[in-house]
């Protein structure tokens, strides 16, 4: 199945964690302003050292404000090279987590997330502005790419043969003009998703991943100016065949009938498709009809187990078996 994104915006990527960022190799911010020039080493390797020291303590306790003042500090006082090259990565990513956290916050909205294949899905991409000055989004700026908003979609087929397929595709979208979003305000901007082709569709469920990263020309807020992306956070959809609705509406009361009538598709959707504080009950019912159906019917029972439960055992009914009678018939953690 072809996945498309299609029309005006939207969303994220995740950065580094914290223990990752402050053991990394130096990485300059190459952004307008970013480069000090000419350094000049006035301080020892002891006294900048123990300075960048305090300015990763603060950023590990997400004191993004404190991390950066002292950083700027430490560079205008004159660091010894190797400790300002750090003092450069760890401002690049307090920079990037403040304006993320504590400027403007980016979310993917879905109405719902469940999307029926060869529809096209209606999604929106929210930047609220959560700081205390007005906030822009300038659509270029000197010495800069245009804004653009990145859209990541990891989309993963799951099928009744217990196959799992996945793939990856990536849409820049740029934003039409200046996006102005005053305190406590936000600004929606909506894009569409193709979900795919019905005809060329395989047996079974999609379900896809998207994130994304705002990438700005400048954003201002107040007397502050950043050239950072800005995370949108992720949001999941599945991609579901026509039809699916009356599934949903009774999934358990489906899981019997489709062992009854050999209809492997509706079992695998059904068995998606159950709340998640009856997945017990459901996994429970899935390894009871492992006894007496047919081989086509107990593969797609054993790739639903494996959706349900995270648990990857061989492709041997006998094995499920003796696992749910290990958990005690409970799979919930």
């Amino acid at each position: 199945m072809s996945i498309m994104l299609v029309a005006a915006c939207a969303s994220s990527t995740g950065g580094l964690s914290e223990e990752a960022l402050l053991t990394q190799a130096p990485v300059v911010n190459t952004a307008p302003g970013a480069i000090d020039p000419g350094d000049v080493s006035a301080l020892g390797e002891a006294e900048a050292g123990q300075r960048l020291e305090t300015a990763q303590g603060a950023f590990l306790r997400e004191d993004y404000a404190e991390c950066l003042k002292v950083v700027r500090e430490t560079l205008e006082m004159g660091a010894p090279a190797s400790i300002a090259a750090e003092l450069r990565a760890l401002r690049y990513e307090a920079r990037r987590r403040y304006l993320s956290r504590q400027v403007l916050a980016a979310k993917i909205l879905a109405v719902q997330d469940v999307a029926t294949l060869g529809e096209v899905a209606e999604l929106t991409v929210v930047l609220r502005n959560v700081s205390g000055e007005p906030v822009t989004v300038f659509k270029s700026a000197d010495g800069a790419s245009d804004t653009v908003i990145v859209i990541d979609a990891r989309s993963v087929d799951y099928d009744i043969y217990g196959n799992v397929r996945s793939r990856t595709s990536r849409r820049r979208i740029p934003i039409p003009e200046d996006l102005s979003i005053g305190i406590g305000g936000r600004v929606d901007v909506p894009f569409a998703l193709d979900t795919g082709d019905v005809k060329t569709r395989h047996f079974g469920f999609t379900v896809l991943r998207l994130t994304g990263t705002l990438r700005p020309a400048a954003i201002h807020s107040g007397e502050e100016r950043f050239y950072s992306g800005v995370e949108i956070e992720a949001a999941t959809l599945r991609i579901l065949p026509p039809g699916y609705e009356p599934i949903a509406a009774d999934p358990l009361g489906t899981i019997d009938k489709a062992c009854r009538l050999g209809a492997q598709e509706h079992l695998l959707l059904a068995a998606e498709l159950s709340a998640p504080e009856r997945r017990d009950e459901v996994v429970g019912v899935l390894v009871e009809r492992l006894g007496d159906a047919s081989p086509g019917m107990a593969m797609t029972i054993m790739a639903a187990l494996r959706r349900l439960t995270g648990i990857r055992l061989t492709g041997d009914p006998e094995a499920w078996v003796s696992w749910w009678e290990e958990q005690g018939g409970k799979a919930a953690d």
